[in-house]
């Protein structure tokens, strides 16, 4: 495990480029958010779903839905294939293309998950060699909007491409 004291605390992006010395022989890697709740079954869908992409550098990945949409979405263990989706893109103040926290769009009723152009860190799922071949930049502390574009850049030029899921795999509480 890696420990740190409060004072040593550079945020989020900061704590993801430690991933990588944490892991193991695993297959699977998941990335999420803290407050973050799961579908029922999530472990197996997830797999389910990175398989459906034919892809070894498949990366599943979208803004989670709010904790609250999720008995409204899975009644009676039946998934609702209504899935937040990034759309666009924005060009922020300095000039640094920005995903927004919140999805713009939504894909409904996929039968295999659909290529996408944008990555949320709130949820990626994917095989483990993406954390040694495209880690998280030590370097980018406090940064949280700002690193986003930049991280899927560099996924995107390491051959890595993303999916929005069919269905919703995490939802997750805005804090």
């Amino acid at each position: 495990s890696v420990r740190f004291h409060s004072l040593g605390a550079k945020g989020p992006v900061y704590a993801r480029s430690f991933v990588r010395k944490l892991l193991g022989n695993e297959e699977f890697c998941m990335q999420i958010d803290a407050a973050t709740d799961f579908s029922q079954g999530w472990d197996t869908l997830a797999i389910q779903q990175w398989s459906k992409t034919n892809n070894e550098y498949a990366v599943l990945s979208n803004p989670p839905l709010h904790t609250t949409e999720k008995q409204r979405k899975e009644k009676n263990g039946v998934m609702n294939t209504e899935v937040p989706r990034q759309c666009s893109i924005k060009v922020g103040s300095e000039g640094v293309p920005l995903f927004g926290n919140q999805a713009d769009g939504k894909a409904i009723g996929l039968e295999e998950p659909l290529l996408s152009t944008a990555y949320s860190p709130s949820f990626v799922f994917s095989k483990c060699h993406l954390e040694t071949t495209v880690p998280h930049d030590p370097f980018a502390v406090q940064l949280l909007e700002t690193e986003k574009f930049p991280h899927y850049a560099r996924l995107w030029t390491r051959g890595y491409d993303i999916y929005t899921p069919t269905v919703n795999i995490v939802y997750k509480d805005n804090i």
